[in-house]
Protein backbone atom coordinates (compact mmCIF):
# COMPACT_ATOMS: atom_id res chain seq x y z
CA UNK A 1 0.00 0.00 0.00
CA UNK A 2 1.32 3.31 -0.78
CA UNK A 3 0.24 5.23 1.89
CA UNK A 4 3.34 6.03 3.84
CA UNK A 5 2.49 8.71 6.22
CA UNK A 6 3.93 8.20 9.99
CA UNK A 7 1.42 11.11 11.15
CA UNK A 8 1.54 13.46 13.90
CA UNK A 9 1.89 11.30 16.84
CA UNK A 10 0.61 14.58 19.68
CA UNK A 11 -2.40 14.18 17.21
CA UNK A 12 -2.95 10.64 17.84
CA UNK A 13 -2.74 11.21 21.23
CA UNK A 14 -5.32 14.04 21.14
CA UNK A 15 -7.60 12.01 19.18
CA UNK A 16 -7.28 8.94 21.07
CA UNK A 17 -7.99 10.88 24.39
CA UNK A 18 -10.85 12.67 22.73
CA UNK A 19 -12.62 9.27 22.04
CA UNK A 20 -11.84 7.46 25.73
CA UNK A 21 -14.15 10.10 27.31
CA UNK A 22 -17.25 8.04 25.55
CA UNK A 23 -16.52 4.60 27.86
CA UNK A 24 -18.93 4.42 30.28
CA UNK A 25 -19.03 1.34 32.86
CA UNK A 26 -20.80 -2.51 31.35
CA UNK A 27 -19.99 -1.60 28.00
CA UNK A 28 -18.17 -4.00 25.41
CA UNK A 29 -15.76 -2.20 23.61
CA UNK A 30 -14.54 -2.76 19.48
CA UNK A 31 -10.52 -2.31 19.60
CA UNK A 32 -9.33 -1.57 15.93
CA UNK A 33 -5.67 -1.86 14.35
CA UNK A 34 -2.86 0.67 13.58
CA UNK A 35 -0.86 3.10 16.10
CA UNK A 36 -3.60 5.40 16.93
CA UNK A 37 -5.58 2.52 18.54
CA UNK A 38 -2.58 1.77 20.23
CA UNK A 39 -2.70 4.86 22.05
CA UNK A 40 -6.50 4.43 23.15
CA UNK A 41 -5.60 0.62 24.32
CA UNK A 42 -2.95 2.15 26.80
CA UNK A 43 -5.51 5.27 27.79
CA UNK A 44 -8.89 2.24 28.38
CA UNK A 45 -6.32 0.37 30.61
CA UNK A 46 -5.88 3.63 32.64
CA UNK A 47 -9.20 4.24 32.60
CA UNK A 48 -10.67 0.81 33.81
CA UNK A 49 -8.00 0.83 36.57
CA UNK A 50 -8.26 4.26 37.74
CA UNK A 51 -12.57 3.59 37.59
CA UNK A 52 -13.00 0.36 38.35
CA UNK A 53 -15.03 0.06 35.23
CA UNK A 54 -16.38 -3.58 33.96
CA UNK A 55 -15.07 -3.27 30.03
CA UNK A 56 -15.29 -6.17 27.58
CA UNK A 57 -13.03 -6.09 24.19
CA UNK A 58 -13.29 -7.59 21.14
CA UNK A 59 -9.93 -7.23 19.63
CA UNK A 60 -9.84 -7.04 15.48
CA UNK A 61 -6.13 -8.04 15.06
CA UNK A 62 -2.83 -10.51 17.34
CA UNK A 63 -1.45 -7.29 17.10
CA UNK A 64 -4.13 -5.49 19.06
CA UNK A 65 -4.97 -8.24 21.14
CA UNK A 66 -1.48 -8.92 22.59
CA UNK A 67 -1.48 -5.05 23.37
CA UNK A 68 -4.88 -5.69 24.95
CA UNK A 69 -3.84 -8.78 27.42
CA UNK A 70 -0.02 -6.84 27.67
CA UNK A 71 -2.02 -3.66 29.28
CA UNK A 72 -5.09 -6.22 31.00
CA UNK A 73 -7.59 -5.56 29.44
CA UNK A 74 -10.61 -8.22 29.06
CA UNK A 75 -11.04 -9.68 25.99
CA UNK A 76 -14.12 -11.97 24.31
CA UNK A 77 -14.18 -12.88 20.77
CA UNK A 78 -16.72 -12.02 18.35
CA UNK A 79 -19.22 -15.04 19.21
CA UNK A 80 -19.23 -14.16 22.25
CA UNK A 81 -21.29 -11.09 21.16
CA UNK A 82 -23.86 -10.50 18.55
CA UNK A 83 -23.53 -6.18 19.44
CA UNK A 84 -20.92 -3.98 20.30
CA UNK A 85 -21.57 -0.88 22.46
CA UNK A 86 -18.74 1.21 20.80
CA UNK A 87 -15.82 0.42 18.04
CA UNK A 88 -12.75 2.76 17.97
CA UNK A 89 -10.90 2.58 14.78
CA UNK A 90 -7.89 4.23 12.75
CA UNK A 91 -7.85 4.90 9.23
CA UNK A 92 -5.83 5.70 6.44
CA UNK A 93 -7.49 7.80 4.74
CA UNK A 94 -10.80 9.92 6.10
CA UNK A 95 -12.26 11.88 2.99
CA UNK A 96 -15.01 14.90 2.90
CA UNK A 97 -17.77 12.51 3.12
CA UNK A 98 -16.39 10.71 6.08
CA UNK A 99 -15.54 7.84 4.05
CA UNK A 100 -12.33 5.82 4.54
CA UNK A 101 -9.61 4.01 3.25
CA UNK A 102 -8.50 0.58 5.84
CA UNK A 103 -6.56 -2.38 5.28
CA UNK A 104 -2.94 -0.72 5.87
CA UNK A 105 -2.76 -3.35 8.57
CA UNK A 106 -4.45 -6.02 6.39
CA UNK A 107 -6.71 -5.63 9.29
CA UNK A 108 -9.48 -4.18 7.34
CA UNK A 109 -11.67 -7.71 7.06
CA UNK A 110 -12.15 -7.78 10.87
CA UNK A 111 -11.97 -4.25 10.99
CA UNK A 112 -15.34 -4.25 9.22
CA UNK A 113 -17.44 -6.57 10.59
CA UNK A 114 -16.60 -5.04 14.06
CA UNK A 115 -17.86 -1.79 12.50
CA UNK A 116 -20.76 -3.28 11.45
CA UNK A 117 -21.29 -4.91 14.78
CA UNK A 118 -21.83 -1.53 17.09
CA UNK A 119 -24.06 0.77 17.92
CA UNK A 120 -21.41 3.81 17.45
CA UNK A 121 -18.09 3.22 15.12
CA UNK A 122 -15.82 6.26 16.62
CA UNK A 123 -12.92 6.82 14.29
CA UNK A 124 -9.60 8.23 15.40
CA UNK A 125 -7.01 9.95 13.27
CA UNK A 126 -4.82 12.65 13.21
CA UNK A 127 -5.19 15.41 11.11
CA UNK A 128 -2.62 14.44 8.06
CA UNK A 129 -5.04 11.22 7.33
CA UNK A 130 -7.51 13.83 5.95
CA UNK A 131 -8.39 13.98 2.04
CA UNK A 132 -10.75 16.14 0.08
CA UNK A 133 -11.14 12.67 -2.18
CA UNK A 134 -9.72 8.88 -1.61
CA UNK A 135 -7.34 8.08 -4.37
CA UNK A 136 -5.02 5.82 -2.89
CA UNK A 137 -4.54 1.94 -3.78
CA UNK A 138 -8.03 -0.30 -2.00
CA UNK A 139 -6.35 -2.90 -0.01
CA UNK A 140 -8.12 -6.15 -0.95
CA UNK A 141 -8.07 -9.31 0.89
CA UNK A 142 -7.96 -12.02 -1.35
CA UNK A 143 -8.22 -16.00 -0.70
CA UNK A 144 -5.04 -17.43 -2.27
CA UNK A 145 -6.56 -20.00 -4.69
CA UNK A 146 -8.16 -16.93 -6.28
CA UNK A 147 -5.74 -14.37 -6.66
CA UNK A 148 -5.09 -14.88 -10.33
CA UNK A 149 -8.85 -15.02 -11.02
CA UNK A 150 -9.27 -11.52 -9.12
CA UNK A 151 -6.39 -9.79 -10.49
CA UNK A 152 -8.04 -10.26 -13.85
CA UNK A 153 -11.44 -9.29 -12.54
CA UNK A 154 -10.17 -5.96 -11.08
CA UNK A 155 -8.05 -5.29 -13.95
CA UNK A 156 -11.45 -6.13 -15.99
CA UNK A 157 -13.24 -3.18 -13.97
CA UNK A 158 -10.18 -0.75 -14.75
CA UNK A 159 -7.49 -1.54 -11.72
CA UNK A 160 -3.85 -2.32 -11.34
CA UNK A 161 -3.75 -5.08 -8.70
CA UNK A 162 -0.54 -5.41 -7.20
CA UNK A 163 0.40 -8.42 -4.65
CA UNK A 164 1.20 -7.05 -1.25
CA UNK A 165 4.68 -8.34 -0.30
CA UNK A 166 6.12 -8.88 3.16
CA UNK A 167 8.52 -6.19 4.62
CA UNK A 168 10.81 -8.60 7.06
CA UNK A 169 10.01 -11.81 5.61
CA UNK A 170 10.56 -13.53 1.67
CA UNK A 171 6.68 -14.04 -0.08
CA UNK A 172 3.46 -12.38 0.27
CA UNK A 173 1.82 -10.43 3.18
CA UNK A 174 -0.84 -12.91 5.06
CA UNK A 175 -3.89 -11.68 6.83
CA UNK A 176 -4.99 -13.24 10.41
CA UNK A 177 -7.31 -15.11 8.16
CA UNK A 178 -4.70 -16.49 6.12
CA UNK A 179 -5.31 -15.06 2.98
CA UNK A 180 -3.38 -12.34 0.69
CA UNK A 181 -4.01 -8.54 0.33
CA UNK A 182 -4.28 -6.71 -3.20
CA UNK A 183 -3.32 -3.19 -3.50
CA UNK A 184 -5.61 -1.73 -6.16
CA UNK A 185 -5.02 1.50 -7.20
CA UNK A 186 -7.87 2.79 -9.67
CA UNK A 187 -7.25 6.12 -11.95
CA UNK A 188 -9.59 8.82 -10.75
CA UNK A 189 -11.00 6.46 -8.16
CA UNK A 190 -13.91 9.00 -6.50
CA UNK A 191 -15.37 11.28 -9.23
CA UNK A 192 -17.80 11.57 -6.57
CA UNK A 193 -19.27 9.57 -3.62
CA UNK A 194 -22.06 7.73 -6.43
CA UNK A 195 -19.39 5.89 -8.07
CA UNK A 196 -17.41 5.11 -5.28
CA UNK A 197 -20.62 3.32 -3.87
CA UNK A 198 -20.78 1.45 -6.71
CA UNK A 199 -17.15 0.57 -7.11
CA UNK A 200 -17.21 -0.94 -3.38
CA UNK A 201 -20.56 -2.93 -4.88
CA UNK A 202 -18.63 -4.37 -7.62
CA UNK A 203 -15.23 -4.86 -5.98
CA UNK A 204 -17.09 -7.02 -3.14
CA UNK A 205 -19.55 -9.17 -5.79
CA UNK A 206 -15.87 -9.98 -7.23
CA UNK A 207 -15.51 -14.21 -6.66
CA UNK A 208 -12.25 -14.82 -4.65
CA UNK A 209 -12.51 -11.28 -2.58
CA UNK A 210 -13.28 -11.61 1.23
CA UNK A 211 -12.82 -8.06 1.59
CA UNK A 212 -12.31 -4.60 0.67
CA UNK A 213 -11.21 -1.54 2.47
CA UNK A 214 -13.26 0.91 1.01
CA UNK A 215 -15.86 1.99 4.39
CA UNK A 216 -18.78 3.70 3.48
CA UNK A 217 -21.20 5.61 5.24
CA UNK A 218 -20.11 3.52 8.53
CA UNK A 219 -18.39 6.16 10.63
CA UNK A 220 -20.41 8.11 13.29
CA UNK A 221 -18.03 10.23 13.87
CA UNK A 222 -14.30 10.86 13.51
CA UNK A 223 -11.63 12.35 16.32
CA UNK A 224 -8.98 14.75 14.76
CA UNK A 225 -6.22 15.55 16.25
CA UNK A 226 -3.35 17.97 15.42
CA UNK A 227 -1.12 19.65 17.78
CA UNK A 228 -3.26 21.95 19.60
CA UNK A 229 -6.23 20.04 20.00
CA UNK A 230 -8.85 17.53 18.71
CA UNK A 231 -12.23 18.63 16.77
CA UNK A 232 -15.09 15.73 15.96
CA UNK A 233 -16.63 15.48 12.82
CA UNK A 234 -19.66 13.84 12.61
Amino acid sequence: MSIKKNGDELGKKKAAKSAISQIEDGMKVGLGTGSTVAEFVKLLSKEIKSRNLDIRAVCTSYQTKNLAIDNEIPIISYNETKSLDIGVDGADLVDENLNLLKGGGAAHLREKIMAKMTKKYSIIVDETKLCEKINEPIPIEVIPSAKNLVEKNLEELGGKPILREAEKKDGPVITDNGNFVLDCSFENLEKDKRDLEQLAKKIKETTGIVEHGLFIDLADEVHIGNKEKCYIKK
